[in-house]
């Protein structure tokens, strides 16, 4: 081991300090400067890299706690983007409404006269913290523009104003208020 560090002392003294032409001496810094610039273009590389698998690292990261955010509106084909969502205790229109929005155990999803098309499982029923985002995120994605339950929380008001969705507080059975809401004038 010594006398390799030996050698290695005695090729930088023969590089730098051998007696030469001052030419030599130029030809061997261009080579230390091309090696140096190789050696950075590489660790250039690899920090972008890097960067590169942090930032999608991130975005699945975010895609798994953000599932709606992956997948765009669920639309049949010709559907308006103007149905309504109720928050309600069960599955179907005989339910009642729901009285917290954000924990609905379901969303009666229903075309804008007032046609039920489908009962949606709220994900984020049972959820301890903060399911106003994921809930208005779910809304979106089933085109609905109008929103119905028992109560809307500071939260959940302020979040569906900003993505541009409406949202009534009423109580009682569905079937009545969808009737009432449907023939309501716009």
């Amino acid at each position: 081991m010594v006398y390799a560090k030996e050698v290695d002392h005695a090729r930088v003294w023969n590089t730098f300090f051998r007696v030469g032409t001052r030419q030599e001496m130029e030809e061997e810094i261009v080579k230390l400067k091309r090696k140096i610039q190789r050696k950075e273009d590489i660790m250039t590389k690899m920090l972008r890299t890097l960067c590169l698998l942090l930032f999608l690292g991130a975005l699945l990261l975010h895609l798994q706690q953000h599932p709606s955010a992956a997948s765009g509106p669920n639309t049949d084909s010709g559907a308006p983007a103007d149905r309504i969502a109720v928050a309600a205790l069960a599955d179907n229109v005989s339910s009642d409404i729901s009285p917290v929005a954000a924990r609905a155990p379901y969303y009666l999803i229903f075309e804008k006269d007032g046609t039920f098309l489908r009962a949606v499982k709220n994900p984020f029923s049972g959820s301890d913290r903060d399911s106003s985002s994921g809930v208005v995120d779910l809304v979106l994605k089933e085109s609905c523009r109008t929103m119905i339950a028992g109560e809307f929380g500071y939260k959940m008001q302020s979040r569906s104003k900003a993505r541009g969705i409406k949202y009534y507080e009423r109580k009682g059975s569905v079937k009545e208020t969808i009737r009432t809401f449907s023939e309501r004038p716009q």
